[in-house]
């Protein structure tokens, strides 16, 4: 929890530079932008826009449509631009006279209230889009799209993660759609302080599966790509009794772990998105396909698990090499007791 508040405020001055940048950006020619009023009006905006999104806006909201959202977003966030012009308006002007603030006849020093008005309606629904498109796509990736860092297809080392609920077919079977639905968006917003905690990429949601990929120097670091099933595993059983009384069971995923070289490049056209490809993903699903044939909640190939810098903390066993449908030379895989 400790590590969800920090990259929520992290993420909350990401709002306030944002908005600060997007003023400066629209008050260009209309201000003085040496003027401490300014930034600290845009700053706040920001700032107000952040909280509410990080500690406000919850699954109330985010179960409404799209359009619903960004309507109840913007006219919460203006009334508070709106409140807090009026506030520095009265401190300015000594009186609340709408008339001298916005209307036709004032000065035009007393109009950049108007003007600020209007611009804070258009930060709140940039700031809004930017970090919704964020949101969809993945900090990291949306800044890799931004930068064109995949424009061209290019060659990484990386290593990828496959986890798949446990048993998922027979819940589901058991359960309604809709139940099973919250389900697993219970697991997948769980999985939130370990992906944090070990710097993974959500590369993308299979139904009850999740693909998870690091750089190989960040996977490595602090075994970040064996740490993150095993504080997630902690993480399900500290909520045992809100599973076992909402489901009837609490849940666990099974997971298969390779590293090695990979393309990643821009794909699509009527629909874009950052993917990779090569012999490693299809091998760490693979991996990930033969957990249950060995009864393992964790198994890794051995190439990657040697590489790790702290490998003799966890209980291992061999599973020897493993033949694995499309591929000419078996594997050699090791199981991780959790």
């Amino acid at each position: 929890m400790v590590r969800i508040i920090f990259y929520k405020l992290k993420k909350i001055g990401r709002y306030a530079l944002i908005s600060l940048l997007l003023s400066l950006v629209l008050f260009i020619g209309n201000y003085n932008l040496s003027s401490l009023f300014i930034w600290f009006w845009s700053l706040s905006l920001g700032v107000f826009v952040g909280l509410f999104e990080e500690f406000v806006v919850g699954r109330w909201l985010l179960k409404r449509a799209a359009i619903w959202q960004v309507i109840i977003r913007v006219l919460v966030i203006n009334v508070f631009a709106f409140s807090m012009l009026m506030l520095i308006a009265f401190w300015e002007l000594g009186e609340l006279n709408f008339s001298k603030i916005f209307g036709a006849a004032a000065n035009v020093e007393d109009q950049r209230y108007l003007r600020m008005t209007y611009n804070a309606f258009i930060i709140s629904i940039l700031l809004i889009f930017y970090f919704q498109m964020e949101a969809f796509v993945g900090r990291k990736m949306f800044g890799n799209y931004l930068l064109g860092r995949y424009a061209l297809p290019r060659e990484e080392e990386r290593i990828f993660m496959f986890i798949d609920m446990q048993d998922s077919t027979t819940h589901a079977e058991r359960m309604s759609n809709d139940l099973f639905y919250e389900l697993v968006n219970d697991c997948f917003y769980l999985v939130t302080s370990p992906v944090l905690k070990t710097k993974a990429e959500i590369l993308k949601y299979v139904g009850d599966e999740i693909i998870f990929t690091w750089p190989m120097k960040d996977g490595l670091k602090n075994n970040n790509c064996i740490e993150i099933i095993v504080s997630y595993r902690r993480i399900l059983e500290s909520k045992k009794a809100y599973f076992e009384e909402k489901y009837g069971f609490v849940p666990f995923f099974k997971a298969g772990v390779h590293g090695g070289k990979c393309i990643g490049a821009e794909v699509g056209h009527l629909k874009k998105a950052i993917d990779f490809s090569g012999d490693v993903l299809s091998t760490a699903a693979r991996i990930q396909g033969v957990c249950n044939e060995h009864k393992a909640e964790l198994l890794v190939s051995k190439s990657l698990f040697e590489k790790l810098p702290n490998k003799n903390k966890y209980q291992i066993e061999s599973v020897g090499g493993l033949d694995l449908k499309g591929k000419e030379e078996s594997v050699e895989v090791i199981k991780v007791i959790l």
